[in-house]
């Protein structure tokens, strides 16, 4: 993985942290959304298989299910969508990428435990991506 990746992950997951200010929060997980599509999307072009985020997950998974489980409202709604985003759903079967997946078995914190539940991540994976509040929440 990229050092640059990897230190942009670590200011994003300090940016999504509890001592911040709700707006920042929300930026952040924009940002890490913008992030994770950005390279799903290189990743598909080369043809490639690892998913590029899987080094990343424990870092930037853990604080957006904290501002997902801690919020509510529209930034509650930033967070799931961000999730829905950097977890790779797959809208038809309710299950997360392969490369989250593989994060998930290999057992991660008590709020990621916690908050990523089957019916959680079921519901999180039929948020449509191009419903009217996502387009609504770029300003």
């Amino acid at each position: 993985g990229s050092p640059h990746l990897e230190a942009a992950c670590g200011v994003l997951a300090a940016l999504m942290g509890p001592d911040q200010p709700t707006e920042v929060s929300r930026q952040a997980l924009l940002s890490v959304r913008r992030l994770a599509d950005a390279m799903r999307a290189q990743q598909h072009e080369a043809g490639a298989q690892e998913d590029p985020l899987q080094p990343h997950l424990p870092t930037i998974v853990p604080p957006m299910c904290s501002v997902a489980a801690h919020t509510s409202g529209p930034v509650r709604g930033t967070a799931e969508r961000s999730l829905c985003r950097v977890l790779d759903m797959d809208p038809v079967s309710g299950t997360p990428g392969e490369g989250v997946a593989k994060y998930l078995a290999a057992g991660p914190g008590g709020t990621v435990r916690s908050l990523l539940t089957e019916p959680f991540l079921r519901r999180v994976a039929r948020i449509s991506f191009d419903d009217e509040l996502f387009t609504a929440e770029e300003y």
